[in-house]
């Protein structure tokens, strides 16, 4: 029997792929909005949702309300979800007339068809009340309704054509059983999407996940909303959202795929208007190689970008004054300020010094760790004036700290015949020393003059021309990393924008850590049988061989911005930190409420204690006896209208019995108050 339900299962599965395909944007309808969709996680994101689900199987016997609601949602909805093909739209959102949303869920049904329908009645049977739970037939398919007492949602759910629907209203129900049966466009056929794809080179036919958004369509949706709130749209509305370059993008596509245990990400942003606001962030030279000699081979990271400041600062003060022109003034006044306060403008005096281009890297032989040695090298324009204003700084801050001790003294240093410019504060041990030294047309940034003086050596050692692998160790530079050229070989270029991460090396430093977290939560979760799993945790040897460098670019083209990555930690979870974070939640919430609660009864019990004390203030004026009621105490200023309330009392009334009629004599074993009882918990009593 074992081998003959076997057989079944796989002859399902097998049918099933037939059946659902693998990209449920093709049964999504063609106005969706916003998409989100996979056809499986990734191998590894599967393998952890697995052990978060354990984890909260672990605690489930303890859990009660949100807790409960999170593990059913984790074990009952999302698991099974991660091994199959899912698509989750966002049609229209709307509230002139109360409040409509139009959102659908579509899910491979599994071998159990009714598996889900059951989960969305467990799920309202804790949260709602079963008893409204209705049969609905939309387009000759059996549905069930659910329409949430006292808001205007209403859930729609059932199974066609071997896929599980769950829509927030009756049309969008509607709209998904026609896209299914062929009688409207598709999300998937439409023109925008189909071309999205192509610029990523998306493929369909593996494990992907991908997010959709015809941002247009969403400027609409969102319009909408803010019309049928603020009774009109503002002012500044349209002239924001045409000047910041909104208005120009026609969709956004994010493509994630795994290829032989490797991570591929790439983004397009299809821009059919003007090029202006965010947008010019892109609208840049691209870098070139003698832009990247500066990095060494080695580094643990680095990111390269081409962007003009003073020109980006200039579009952004446009923008401003076209949105808000009030706005705009204040961002100019408070510009002209910060000059009068510092000598000298950042925008008009300051940025046009620098260049345009910009390397940000730590390497080990600057010495540092990660970021501790990180040093900033950008282009100059003029070495001299950059320089005055560095030191005009310095003695600005000087001047504004007076005749304390605390001074912010610059010093030199000579090396390799270059002057490095450093900073201290006196009397105060600060651990580092911004340092700056200008070589030829660019200035270095670094913490210390010793990271400022190490990428000094790079600079004085790279070659001038761009001939392979130089023989000088010094001079060899992130060019000669051949996993580096390789993988920017393959992603989109020229690039304005290139990101690189040793995550080799950074898994490595993580690896003891993770480990250490993996073995516990494997602990935790043993009671539903969790055990240490090598496809979790592999041994660091093979753990390594599935790490790749993560390099990155970002380009414009005609039709748009890309960015693209590929690389870095093959066994990093992406989709399960929010699993994760759930079930943590879910397990750590009877600690929270717990101690939520204590909290709760200390404040009240404070409370009780105040009232206790205007007793006997009322007594000493009164020949010993106790009130009639506390609010003689609250006429007579003794406790305040806050002291009667309990953050325990759901019901917002007086939350304390006064029992009246006693004095200063009384037994001091009596009870003068005590606070209403909520629960089969106890209470607070004076």
């Amino acid at each position: 029997m074992p081998v003959v339900a076997g057989l079944l299962i796989a002859a399902w599965a097998e049918s099933l792929q037939a059946a659902v395909p693998n990209d449920l944007a093709s049964y999504m309808p063609e106005e969706t909005a916003v998409y989100v969709g996979w056809s499986a996680w990734p191998s590894q994101d599967r393998v952890q949702l697995e052990l978060a689900a354990k984890l909260l199987e672990s605690t489930s016997e303890r859990q009660e309300g949100p807790p409960r609601v999170i593990s059913v949602i984790l074990l009952d909805l999302l698991l099974p979800m991660s091994n199959a093909p899912v698509g989750i739209g966002l049609q229209n959102i709307e509230l002139n007339d109360g409040a409509e949303v139009s959102a659908a869920l579509i899910a491979a049904a599994g071998p159990d068809p009714q598996h889900y329908p059951q989960v969305v009645r467990g799920l309202i049977a804790e949260c709602g009340d079963p008893e409204l739970i209705q049969p609905l037939t939309i387009k000759n398919v059996q549905f069930q309704q659910y329409a949430v007492p006292e808001t205007p949602f209403k859930f729609v759910w059932g199974v066609h054509k071997d896929c599980f629907i769950l829509t927030l209203g009756e049309s969008a129900a509607a709209a998904v059983i026609d896209t299914m049966n062929g009688a409207r466009p598709s999300l998937a056929a439409s023109e925008e999407m189909k071309f999205d794809r192509s610029k990523v080179q998306a493929k369909l036919d593996g494990t992907f996940t991908c997010l959709y958004g015809d941002v247009q369509r969403v400027v609409d949706i969102v319009k909408g909303v803010v019309a049928a709130k603020a009774k009109g749209l503002p002012e500044w509305f349209i002239p924001l959202i045409e000047e910041t370059g909104i208005a120009s993008v026609r969709s956004k596509y994010q493509h994630f795929e795994e290829r032989d245990d490797e991570r591929y990400v790439r983004i397009f942003a299809h821009v059919t208007g003007p090029v202006r606001g965010l947008l010019t962030l892109w609208k840049q030279a691209p870098l070139t190689d003698e832009d990247l000699r500066v990095v060494p081979d080695d580094a643990y990271w680095m990111y390269a970008r081409n962007v003009d400041l003073a020109a980006l600062w200039q579009e952004v003060l446009r923008v401003t004054k076209e949105a808000a022109p009030e706005v705009g003034a204040r961002v100019e006044a408070g510009e002209a300020a910060l000059a009068g306060m510092f000598g000298f403008s950042i925008v008009r005096d300051l940025l046009p010094k620098f260049g345009d281009t910009w390397v940000l890297f730590d390497a080990p032989q600057q010495g540092g760790f990660l970021i501790t040695g990180a040093v900033l090298v950008a282009e100059t324009t003029d070495a001299a004036g950059l320089n005055a204003i560095l030191s005009a700084v310095i003695a600005r801050t000087n001047a504004a700290l007076g005749g304390t001790e605390n001074r912010v003294v610059s010093k030199e240093l000579e090396y390799a015949g270059h002057r490095i410019h450093y900073v201290v504060v006196s009397a105060l041990p600060v651990p580092v020393a911004p340092a700056w030294c200008i070589v030829g047309q660019r200035v270095i940034f670094g913490l210390y003059p010793q990271t400022v003086a190490a990428a000094i050596r790079r600079l004085d050692a790279a070659p001038a021309t761009t001939e392979p692998a130089p023989a000088t160790p010094a001079a060899r530079s992130i060019l000669d990393n051949p996993e580096f050229r390789a993988a920017r070989a393959s992603l989109p270029g020229p690039a304005v924008g290139i990101g690189y991460a040793d995550a080799r090396l950074l898994w490595r430093l993580a690896y003891p850590l993770v480990l250490g977290v993996r073995t516990a939560f494997a602990s935790w979760a043993e009671p539903a049988g969790a055990a240490i799993d090598f496809a979790t945790m592999p041994p660091w040897p093979e753990a390594r061989e599935l790490v790749r460098v993560h390099v990155s670019t970002s380009i414009m083209d005609e039709d748009g911005v890309i960015l693209a990555s590929q690389g870095g930690d093959g066994r990093g979870p992406v989709m399960t930190r929010f699993a994760n974070a759930g079930a943590l939640f879910g397990m750590s919430w009877p600690s929270l409420s717990r101690a939520r609660e204590l909290a709760k009864r200390a404040a009240s019990m404070a409370n009780l204690r105040a009232i206790g004390e205007g007793c006997r203030s009322w007594a000493k004026q009164h020949g010993g006896q106790f009130p009639d009621s506390l609010g003689d105490l609250l006429v007579e200023g003794l406790i305040t209208e806050k002291m009667l309330h309990s953050r325990r009392d759901p019901t917002g009334g007086v939350s304390y019995i006064y029992i009246p009629g006693q004095n200063e004599k009384s037994d001091p074993r009596n009870v003068l108050a005590f606070e209403r009882l909520y629960d089969d918990k106890g209470t607070n009593v004076l």
